[in-house]
């Protein structure tokens, strides 16, 4: 079974703020704490706010990995790339490609799996 969750709300969905790999926002912290489940496995977003969304919530977990597939599209927005990275756009296609690649190795997982991080492609 796989669960995506997406990460709460950040400074830039609260605010507006623009800023490399911002923040969630007070409220998505608030929202985060109230998080719970139990995984075998989990797959992260390396971005600062899919990682507070996971660690400031109370799920528990056996297994953590850091999935740079399961980043956001670096499409020119300085929110999806981290401090000092340059901005480079990717492109759709390699996009879907890494984030497809992703999707079809966990659906070979048989135990319970959380995604956290981009939803609107999978």
């Amino acid at each position: 079974m796989i669960t995506y969750l997406r990460h709460c709300i950040s400074m830039f969905n609260a605010y507006g703020y623009i800023a490399p790999d911002i923040s969630l926002s007070p409220h998505g912290e608030c929202e985060a704490k109230k998080l719970k489940g139990e995984f075998d496995y989990v797959v992260c977003s390396p971005l600062k706010r899919a990682k507070q969304t996971l660690l400031l919530s109370n799920i528990k977990y056996k297994t953590l990995i850091i999935d740079e597939r399961i980043r956001e599209h670096m499409n020119g927005n300085p929110i999806n790339y981290f401090e000092g990275e340059e901005i480079k756009r990717e492109s759709q296609e390699n996009f879907l490609f890494r984030i497809n690649s992703l999707k079809t190795e966990l659906e070979t997982r048989s135990d319970r799996v959380l995604v956290v991080g981009i939803m609107i492609y999978f």
